[in-house]
């Protein structure tokens, strides 16, 4: 008999139990392949391993390691590996709610949800802080101090924000149900 050695499918979600709203997911995947979809919320996350291929706001995109990847909400996108070797992140999801009020935070007009150019972000920084507290929260679970969540999340998403999002006011961004964006 020959084994399987390569690297096995590996998948941990977490509701973030202080913060309602956020999720937290760590995936390997080496077969996984995400259909067209959309979520209710926003997703943030980096790349740790592999690389990530997946068509977004009309563009295909490619997320390697140390990447920023996200979308937005209502927003279709699609997902698998590049290769073999699949793809391994880390992800939060995060109710709408909680973006936009980083985004009033940050600077943004009350009400209004920032908006992404694309599926990508080059900004090592972010990815490392995006890294660096999922890892701390995945680790101390409901231990963590709820204060300590909330600023350090509010610090990661007000980096994300202020550095990469466009705003549109609140009626010109309606959430898809479903297709491409015109």
């Amino acid at each position: 008999l020959q084994g399987d050695a390569g690297p096995k499918e590996d998948v941990s979600w977490m509701a973030a139990s202080r913060l309602p709203g956020l999720d937290l997911l760590r995936a390997r995947y080496t077969r996984q392949v995400f259909a067209r979809h959309f979520h209710e919320g926003y997703a943030l996350g980096v790349i740790e391993g592999g690389a990530l291929r997946f068509r977004y706001l009309g563009c295909d995109h490619v997320a390697v390691p140390g990447a920023v990847n996200l979308v937005a909400p209502g927003e279709t996108h699609d997902g698998h590996g590049v290769g073999d070797a699949g793809w391994a992140y880390r992800m939060f999801y995060l109710a709408p709610d909680i973006v936009r009020m980083a985004g009033e935070e940050a600077g943004l007009p009350h009400g209004v949800l920032p908006d992404f150019a694309s599926g990508v972000l080059d900004d090592p920084e972010l990815a490392t802080a995006i890294d660096a507290l999922h890892r701390d929260m995945e680790r101390a679970g409901p231990c963590m101090p709820t204060l300590a969540q909330e600023t350090r999340l509010s610090a990661v998403l007000a980096r994300w924000i202020t550095r990469h999002a466009a705003q549109r006011a609140p009626a010109a961004r309606p959430l898809r149900t479903g297709g491409e964006p015109a």
